[in-house]
């Protein structure tokens, strides 16, 4: 910790001006320490050294740990490539990292270069989005599970549903069921007042949660916003059948159902937990969304044998026969909707409330449809009937053809669209303009983790494994 703290003031200082008595002569085994003891001490600092560590290397890549042969082992492999992702998670802009790796015949967490119990099974690794606090379902010679928060064994359950940090990482979020039951867990305490159906979803400034319940007559379904004491509670909606937050989680959309007669869709104020708006709907509602205004919501409806899309109190019937296979997005220039509908044999983007092009090219499997922020760009990944390659298509555009291609996303402005792909083997990271023009293919990795972008929306930043180092990336989108 002191080497660290040497180094880190050195250069520092250095950024400002010469200052005698940090330069020191080191023999080579000195300097290969130092380096292997910088790449780990982000992950053993206490938090005064984590937040030098975050102030010295903002927006720059930075080597996080090495692992274990046991994690690079091929039974190891195995386990990531049927879950990836789920087995090493980054901290935003990378300042933690928490991974699963075999000891023993068991499994046990590495969070920031300090080893966890070893267990039969985990699960659903999580961390905190400043790197400082970690959480997993374990399963131990009992059969039992467990939520691990922090290294502390919490209580046991029947079975755990999911789990999550609230944004801002001071509280412990969990679903457990118990019998036919299912409660919240907040910070290891179980809230038994109710029942819950569905959720929770956590609100954008942490200090409230959403979930339904079923009603005191059991014949429908409530929302109830909470603190996270579990003690403010109100009854936001007293039919709501299921419910989605916006893409910031500040406001709330439900679908209301008390009989055939009576349905409705309403958007809800996480803060004030009051009702915005409400729309009477005839038929059964599909894929409900908050429109990125966070004012206005999109959904589908299903009446009797036909389709419609809604969007601004105005609906649109598509064309017959097809059904929606993935959730409506926004569209500008003109205003719209873009939904991917079709049959077993074909699938195609459709534009709503759009006068041309309302019908794109059909294609075998289309998955992962996103627009800009702003709606002038839609992009989603296509693979051709009868082919296994996919590839981007972005405002009606085909690009490259790889293996795969995971999870793509526009930069905040909308100029770019970042992917993960993989061919012959090889995984990497692809930037690409909105005409399908590749930018840049970046270095080839043994791992690529889910990309995301720095504050000034400029570079892009990632987690990868290059060879036996975690690394966080961070690389210019204009070369």
């Amino acid at each position: 910790m002191v080497i660290i703290r040497l180094i880190l003031l050195c250069i520092l200082a250095v950024a400002v001006i010469p200052v005698s008595g940090c330069k020191t002569k080191t023999t080579s085994k000195e300097k290969s320490k130092k380096t292997a003891d910088k790449a780990v001490d982000l992950t053993k600092s206490g938090d005064e050294d984590i937040n030098l560590l975050k102030s010295a290397y903002k927006a720059e890549s930075k080597k996080l740990t090495v692992v274990s042969k046991a994690f690079l082992a091929p039974e190891a492999e195995q386990m990531r490539l049927s879950t990836h992702e789920s087995t090493v998670e980054f901290a935003k802009d990378g300042v933690g990292i928490a991974y699963i790796e075999p000891f023993n015949g068991q499994l046990r967490v590495i969070h920031n270069g300090q080893a966890g119990k070893p267990y039969v099974q985990i699960t659903e690794l999580l961390i905190s989005s400043d790197g400082k606090r970690f959480a997993y379902v374990a399963i131990a010679s009992d059969k039992l599970n467990k939520i691990v928060v922090d290294g502390k064994e919490g209580a046991v359950y029947g079975a755990s549903d999911s789990h999550r940090f609230t944004p801002d990482g001071k509280h412990h979020i969990a679903t457990v069921t118990e019998g036919d039951d299912r409660y919240i867990v907040i910070d290891n305490k179980i809230i038994r007042n109710y029942r819950i159906e569905r959720g929770p979803v956590v609100s954008s400034d942490s200090r409230a949660i959403a979930f339904s319940v079923k009603s005191p007559d059991g014949n429908n379904k409530q929302i109830i916003v909470t603190d996270m004491k579990g003690q403010k509670t109100a009854v936001v909606d007293d039919c709501g059948e299921f419910f989605v937050p916006s893409d910031d989680s500040s406001v709330l959309a439900a679908g209301c159902w008390k009989d055939d007669a009576n349905q409705s869709v309403k958007l809800i104020d996480f803060k004030t937990r009051s009702v915005i708006s409400e729309r009477k709907i005839d038929g059964a509602l599909k894929h409900l969304r908050v429109a990125p205004d966070n004012r206005s919501l999109l959904y589908t409806l299903l009446r009797k044998h036909d389709r419609y899309v809604v969007y601004n109190n105005r609906e649109e019937k598509t064309p017959d026969g097809d059904e929606f296979f993935l959730p409506p997005v926004v569209l500008s220039s003109p205003n719209g909707v873009g939904v991917i509908i079709g049959t077993v044999y074909k699938a195609y983007l459709y534009r709503a409330f759009q006068r041309q092009n309302k019908i794109g090219k059909g294609y075998g499997y289309i998955s992962d449809l996103i627009a800009s922020r702003d709606g002038r760009h839609n992009a989603y990944v296509a693979t051709k009937a009868e082919e296994h390659q996919m590839q981007i298509v972005i405002d009606g555009r085909e690009g490259p053809k790889f293996d795969k291609i995971v999870s793509p996303v526009f930069s905040p402005d909308g100029r770019y669209l970042v992917y993960r792909a993989r061919q012959a083997g090889k995984r990497f990271l692809v930037v690409s303009d909105t005409k399908e023009k590749i930018v840049s293919r970046h270095k080839d990795y043994a791992m690529v983790f889910q990309p995301s972008f720095t504050s000034d929306g400029k570079s892009v930043a990632y987690g990868v494994l290059d060879g036996n180092e975690f690394w966080w990336k961070v690389e210019k989108l204009e070369k």
